[in-house]
């Protein structure tokens, strides 16, 4: 967060990044906010973003971050888009 309010969008992506793929047992609230973050500081820093994991990302956090948050993916697909809904 602290990253993200100092504009250092590279090392925040880093960070949130290193959360994201952390190995986990059971998915947590925190994996989940972070994943959100992700999603907006990719948006803002690349201008796109993308909803493959890589391969060393926990089975848990590959079959359930994109159902909770769903909202902010749709939202990187208007985005990369440019459609309005």
């Amino acid at each position: 967060m602290v990253c993200i309010g100092q504009k250092q969008f590279l090392k925040a992506l880093e960070l949130l990044h290193n959360v994201v793929t952390a190995p986990m047992s059971s998915l947590n609230a925190i994996a989940i906010e972070v994943y959100k973050k992700y999603i907006l500081v990719s948006l803002i820093h690349l201008g796109q973003f993308s909803t493959s994991f890589p391969k060393y990302t926990s089975s848990v956090a590959q079959r359930n971050l994109k159902n909770y948050c769903q909202p902010y993916l749709e939202l990187s697909n208007s985005y990369g888009t440019g459609k309005k809904e």
